[in-house]
């Protein structure tokens, strides 16, 4: 939105997604949400797609224990994504 000059559009929508993050107090939302305000690249895992994996997966396991399923599925299923994507890579 910003690349398109929609900046003050794009403003409005990352403060109220920002506060809903902080509600669920979702460490890993809001280390994205800051970077998508400075305008910079996320990624999970520094960039690997075995790193994102173990990412996902403890990420997904923290969720389960706070008693987050929907965050835990999110995760697994970004995990389960990556291992499908890197075993058709190799094969």
């Amino acid at each position: 939105m910003r690349l398109a000059g929609r900046a003050d559009e794009a403003a409005a929508i990352l403060a109220a997604e920002g506060k809903a993050i902080s509600a669920h107090r979702d460490a890993h939302r809001l280390e994205r949400l800051r970077a998508l305000r400075k305008g910079l690249r996320f990624s999970v895992g520094a960039g690997g797609s075995a790193s994102a994996v173990r990412t996902h997966l403890r990420l997904a396991d923290a969720a389960m224990r706070g008693g987050r399923n929907h965050d835990a599925l999110e995760h697994y299923r970004a995990a389960r994504i990556l291992l499908e994507v890197r075993t058709r890579a190799e094969s």
